[in-house]
């Protein structure tokens, strides 16, 4: 069986869309944001959008219809 790898973290600035938080400051944060996609021959997954250009599964190489997904999560409070 293939290893399989995860995707690693970017780190970009986005503001708080107008939700108060409770926090005092500038209202700016820092988000870490990381996208993963899905085999659509095999649905395997997920896998590394930067590393992984074949399923590690069934080496289908990944295409418009592999279902690609972005998490962005708040770094720091």
């Amino acid at each position: 069986m293939a290893k399989h790898s995860s995707s690693s973290p970017r780190e970009t600035s986005g503001s708080s869309g107008g939700k108060k938080d409770g926090s005092s400051g500038s209202g700016s944060r820092t988000y870490t944001t990381s996208s993963t996609w899905y085999c659509n021959n095999c649905n395997f997954g997920p896998n590394n959008i930067n590393i992984d250009a074949c399923c590690p599964n069934c080496q289908h190489r990944r295409c418009k219809y592999c279902r690609v997904t972005t998490t962005s999560v708040a770094s720091g409070r």
